[in-house]
């Protein structure tokens, strides 16, 4: 095939150059993808910590309120059954996250050496008018502060056999229960701590809170396009962005999570880990960390799509810009190479005519100071003396 030396001027400049801005754009995407992914696992790490740290300081608020609340009971004895209703009233208004709040004795631990006692106040929607308490109670044990607007009062029955009791017991230590569903449909959670006088067991203060004042905080921590789980110690979703699978799904069960699946093992055993998993709908970045106080995890869980389409908006941007500048350098050759050509073809044509028995050409116009310009000097030279010498 037969090429130009235009077309040969273009080639041998616009390849390399088009090879050259190929490559450059190759490693900065490359470079550029690696800096991105790293930037967003501890961006997701960052952001997977800080609520978690929210949520354990939540939780943490509840387990101070029960030691103070069993510190109470403790230290207080021969007292009036309603002095525990009073205090269970003070309780509730020192964190307004408690929905519930009970003491469980242990069998004639209580008032009245009673076989069963377990004094319950709760928050209800609808609450009944404000009792009028014995004032001489309140001042006598130091209650004066101001009390939540008529709680209901009630006693736990059968509570022996309830999990949290058994927990704290068997732990001696205060402990999270897995989260249930009450009486009034409510998805709770019931911190459980013992209460000891003197060495011995004296029964288990419990509260409870409501997991939905945990799930406004983990919303609005939520990034866009992120997926966000709060997960139980058993696996059970406590917070997931489909509401059906709260509490109806474990972790690796449900075909929705399949990312989660593949990291059930390491989230159940309280471990923190970033990881890139592979899934029918590309790859994404699955982030988790546990929550100490109650052995629950939280997990965060982002496309990687959504960091790369501003990391491709780039490498369009940049890529045009070479573009752009590979074009302006092809007009620049393509100018030079006409240049060039146009000499080169009136040589030719000279040539052409002298060959014909023509002696009396030369090569016209512009020549130029290059190589080209002096060829064409030299040929018109000789023409010149061949004429002088026929």
């Amino acid at each position: 095939m037969r090429l130009s030396i235009r077309s040969k001027l273009i080639l041998s400049v616009g390849v390399p150059l088009l090879v050259i801005y190929g490559g450059v754009i190759g490693v900065d995407w490359y470079r550029s993808r690696g800096v991105a992914q790293e930037r967003l696992r501890n961006h997701l790490l960052n952001q997977v910590r800080t609520t978690a740290t929210r949520l354990e300081y939540t939780l943490r608020g509840v387990s101070r309120t029960a030691e103070r609340l069993c510190d109470d009971v403790a230290t207080h004895e021969n007292v009036p059954r309603e002095f525990y209703w009073l205090l269970l009233q003070r309780t509730l208004e020192r964190n307004r996250g408690i929905t519930a709040a009970c003491i469980a004795f242990e069998p004639a631990a209580g008032p009245d050496d009673l076989y069963q006692f377990a004094p319950l106040v709760e928050r209800r929607e609808t609450e009944p008018p404000p009792r009028k308490e014995p004032p001489e109670l309140i001042s006598r044990y130091s209650l004066d502060i101001p009390l939540p607007r008529g709680p209901l009062r009630s006693e736990r029955g059968d509570y022996f056999n309830s999990d949290w009791y058994r927990q704290a017991v068997l732990n001696e230590k205060g402990v999270w229960s897995e989260p249930y569903h009450n009486d009034q449909g409510q998805l709770i959670s019931t911190f459980a701590e013992p209460i000891y006088r003197d060495g011995g067991l004296l029964g288990v203060a419990a509260l409870d809170v409501d997991v939905e004042w945990l799930q406004r905080i983990v919303d609005r921590q939520r990034g866009k396009d992120e997926t966000v789980l709060l997960v139980s110690r058993n696996g059970r979703f406590l917070y997931h962005p489909q509401e059906k699978f709260v509490m109806s799904q474990t972790l690796g069960a449900s075909d929705e999570t399949i990312p989660w699946a593949t990291l059930a093992k390491a989230m159940s055993a309280g471990g923190e880990e970033a990881r890139r998993v592979e899934t029918p709908r590309g790859a994404v970045w699955a982030v988790f960390t546990p929550i100490p106080s109650s052995h629950w995890s939280f997990a965060a869980m982002l496309p990687e799509e959504s960091m790369l389409q501003p990391l491709r908006k780039y490498i369009r941007g940049e890529a045009a810009i070479l573009l752009v500048a590979l074009v302006l350098v092809m007009l620049v050759v393509l100018v030079m190479s006409l240049s060039l050509t146009r000499r080169l073809k009136r040589l030719t044509r000279a040539a052409r005519g002298i060959h014909a028995g023509n002696l009396h050409l030369n090569v016209p116009g512009r020549v130029g100071n290059d190589e080209i310009g002096d060829a064409i000097r030299a040929f018109n030279e000789m023409l010149e003396r061949m004429e002088k010498g026929g």
